[in-house]
């Protein structure tokens, strides 16, 4: 019976074959430059060099970081702790900014981004998309409900967003906006919902979420919560890209349980190369528009 198996693995594994390509020579540390900017808050930037995991992460603490708007220093960094850089300055919004860190030793790297405006007209409401309620105890009853952001998306131009939470991690998604649905990589258990304007370039979105606020039945009396809290993000083109790879990365890593079946490891998905937009080395500058919208019940 041992030895049925042992052929009938041979067999399955035999089978499946995958081409990869040559795995080029290793070239040396690069500079690894991270770095989140938008208008409430001041710069702050990580940098560390690229290495193996066994090797952890190697912070630097001796190089020299500059910001430039629209070609204009704007701040020069301290150091903080663990790889850490920051100055007071609070980047504006539809400002070109240039972000620039040189090392003796590892050269020097680039990378530039934008913080997109809010769309227009950004509301949001939500209501009871169930008649009867769902969930039931002894004292209390509970409807579902769905949310729905209207916003103008500007015209002519590649927009980017992102919004709320994903309430179904880990399970089959209710999800049904066509925006989410193309572009939100649901397959990979994204945290939060992201998407383009590919779908609704230049008109007056209504974005249908599942889930949102509460609807309680107590009694007889239904008991809505007059209104909750829904992060929204406009984001520029780098942070969609590196959302969308990070994603996915993040859904392809192998857990140590795993390392000891090779059957199981047959089934994780291939590795995932990052989106950088830094030239000469790695990582992600990008920028983004935050807002908390207060999402108001409607019977």
């Amino acid at each position: 019976m041992k030895l049925f198996l042992l052929l009938l693995l041979g067999a399955f594994l035999g089978s499946c074959i995958k081409e990869i390509d040559k795995v080029p020579a290793f070239e040396g540390p690069r500079l690894v430059v991270n770095s989140l900017i938008n208008p409430d808050s001041i710069v702050r930037v990580n940098v560390s060099l690229s290495g193996s995991n066994a090797q952890g992460t190697q912070f630097l603490n001796d190089v020299s970081v500059q910001l430039f708007e629209d070609g204009q220093l704007v701040g020069i960094f301290s150091y903080d702790t663990l790889g850490w850089y920051q100055n007071d300055f609070y980047p504006a919004i539809g400002k070109l900014y240039k972000l620039v860190v040189s090392s003796s030793t590892y050269g020097e790297v680039s990378a530039k981004t934008v913080i997109p405006a809010l769309p227009a007209d950004l509301t949001g409401i939500y209501y009871k998309s169930s008649a009867l309620p769902i969930q039931t105890n002894e004292q209390i009853a509970f409807y579902d409900t769905e949310t729905e952001v209207q916003f103008t998306d500007a015209e002519g131009v590649a927009n980017y967003y992102e919004v709320g939470e994903n309430r179904f991690l880990y399970e089959q998604t209710q999800e049904k906006d066509p925006s989410i649905l193309m572009d939100g990589d649901l397959s990979y258990n994204p945290l939060t919902y992201y998407f383009s304007d590919f779908l609704f370039d230049g008109t007056n979105k209504h974005l249908v979420l599942r889930k949102g606020g509460e609807v309680s039945l107590m009694q007889v009396v239904e008991v809505p919560l007059a209104q909750y809290p829904l992060r929204f993000r406009s984001c520029s083109a780098a942070y969609y890209q590196f959302r969308k790879s990070w994603t996915k990365h993040l859904y392809n890593q192998t857990l140590g349980q795993n390392l000891d079946d090779p059957i199981q490891l047959l089934f994780f998905g291939d590795p995932v190369v990052l989106f950088t937009n830094v030239l000469g080395g790695y990582g992600i500058f990008a920028g983004y528009h935050e807002t908390i919208i207060s999402v108001q019940y409607v019977p």
